[in-house]
C-alpha cells in the first residue's frame, strides 16, 4: 500500500477519535438497547391527556331525596283536569299545555286504547272525548242520565278498535257501582252493587281484571262490622272477594290502585301516607308524604315492566281561591313500586291552575288497538 493512502487513513482515525472523545457527532443517536424502555428528558411544559388523568364521576344515587325536583324525562305526558277551564294535556316538564275540552265540572279522565278520552264530570256526566282533525269531539255523552255525583267511570271492556264498549262508574248519589254500555246516548244499566259506605274511585285490578275500590269511610265507625275502607269486587258474583280496613292499619283512605303483580297501593292516614299491601295482606312497605300532608290524593301507574311507577297526584283540599287561584299545592310524586322510595317531586306542576280536580298520566298514545282479524 503507498504511503500516500496509509497516511490519509491514520488522519481520519485520528479525526474520529477526537470526535468521540469531545461528545461532538453528526446526526448520532443514542444506542438503543432491545427490551430497555427509553427515558425521554423532562421537558419544561407538559402536556397531559386529561381524558386520561381525570378523576372518577361519582354515580348519581337511583333515588332522589323526598325534596328533589323531577329531573327531565321522569315526567310523563299528563293530563289535568281543572274545574273551571276543562281538560288539558301536559307535556312533561317544559309544561306546554294544549287545550282539549273546555268546560267546567270535569273531575276525572281515562285515557283509551283508540287515543280516545273518558271523561267524568262536566256537561256530559260521562262522555267520551275522540280526535277529529285537529279538534275534540263528545262521540256521545250521559247527559239523559240524572247523576249529580258521580266520583269516576273506568271503561273494562274495548271493542276490536280499541274504542269502550262497557264503563264502570262509581255513583256516590245512591252508594253504587253500576255497569253500562258506551255505545250511544241512550246508555242503560246492565248490573249495579250497592255499597256500605260512599264510594270513591274504582279501577281495574292489574292481576285479576275485576274491580278495586276505594270507600269513604267515617273513621267513627270502625270497629266491628265496620265496612271495608278498600275492596276487590268480582262484579259477576256480586261479591266482594278481598279488603282492606282499619285492621290494616288504614284510616281516612282516599284511592288504591293494584298492578300486575298483586300489589295493592294505597293512599290513607291524616297525615297522608303511601302504603304497600300483598296479596296477603302483608305491608311491604310505608312511605309519609310530608310535602302535601293536607291535600287530597289520586292514584295512578304509569310505565310498563320493570319502568313501571306509581303516579301521586296532590291537589288542595280547600276549594278557596286567592289571587285567582285554588289556594294550595297541586303536587306530583313519582314512587318506586317495590321500596317505596319518591323518585321525585313537583311542586306546581306545570304552573298554576284555577281548580285542579285530578291529574293523570297520558299514556294512550302508547296503547295500539287491537286490529280485526
Amino acid at each position: 500500500m503507498k504511503k500516500e493512502n496509509l497516511f490519509f487513513l491514520f488522519l481520519i482515525l485520528c479525526l474520529l477519535f477526537l470526535a468521540d472523545s469531545s461528545g461532538w457527532t453528526m446526526n448520532r443517536t443514542e444506542d438503543f438497547i432491545p427490551g430497555e424502555v427509553q427515558v425521554a428528558p423532562t421537558p419544561t411544559r407538559v402536556r397531559v391527556n386529561s381524558r386520561a388523568t381525570r378523576p372518577a364521576l361519582k354515580k348519581k344515587p337511583l333515588i332522589s331525596s323526598p325534596t328533589s325536583p323531577a329531573k327531565p324525562g321522569s315526567l310523563p305526558a299528563f293530563l289535568v283536569c281543572d274545574g273551571e277551564k276543562g281538560l288539558f294535556r301536559v307535556i312533561g316538564k317544559e309544561g306546554r299545555r294544549i287545550p282539549i275540552f273546555a268546560g267546567s265540572g270535569i273531575r276525572d279522565v281515562q285515557p283509551q286504547k283508540d287515543g280516545s278520552y273518558l271523561v267524568t264530570g262536566g256537561p256530559g256526566i260521562v262522555s267520551l272525548l275522540e280526535k277529529e282533525g285537529k279538534s275534540w269531539r263528545q262521540a256521545w255523552t250521559w247527559e239523559e242520565l240524572n247523576l249529580p255525583c258521580v266520583e269516576n267511570a273506568v271503561a273494562a271492556e274495548w271493542n276490536w278498535n280499541g274504542r269502550p264498549s262497557k264503563i264502570f262508574v262509581s255513583d256516590c248519589t245512591t252508594n253504587r257501582l253500576f255497569l253500562a254500555s258506551a255505545e250511544s246516548k241512550k246508555s242503560r244499566i246492565r248490573w249495579e252493587m250497592s255499597m256500605p259506605a260512599p264510594p270513591q274511585r274504582v279501577s281495574l285490578c292489574g292481576d285479576s281484571g275485576r274491580l278495586l275500590l276505594s270507600l269513604r269511610v267515617d273513621p267513627r265507625s270502625q270497629g266491628l262490622g265496620e265496612p271495608p275502607q278498600v275492596a276487590e269486587i268480582d262484579w259477576k258474583d256480586s261479591e266482594v272477594v278481598w279488603s282492606l280496613d282499619s285492621k290494616d292499619g288504614l284510616t281516612r283512605t282516599q284511592d288504591a290502585v293494584r298492578d300486575r303483580k298483586g300489589r295493592t297501593y294505597v293512599v290513607a292516614g291524616k297525615k297522608a301516607e303511601l302504603f304497600c299491601f300483598d296479596i296477603e295482606k302483608k305491608l311491604l312497605w310505608q312511605t309519609p308524604l310530608k310535602r302535601t300532608s293536607d291535600a287530597k290524593y289520586s292514584l295512578s301507574l304509569f310505565g310498563a315492566g320493570a319502568a313501571e311507577k306509581l303516579l301521586v297526584c296532590a291537589r288542595p283540599s280547600s276549594n278557596k281561591v286567592e289571587k285567582d287561584r285554588v289556594k294550595g299545592v297541586l303536587g306530583i310524586y313519582g314512587v318506586d313500586l317495590s321500596t317505596g322510595a319518591i323518585l321525585f317531586f313537583e311542586k306546581d306542576a306545570a304552573g298554576d291552575w284555577r281548580a285542579p280536580s285530578n291529574l293523570v298520566p297520558d299514556e294512550s298514545l302508547h296503547v295500539k288497538p287491537r286490529r280485526r282479524s
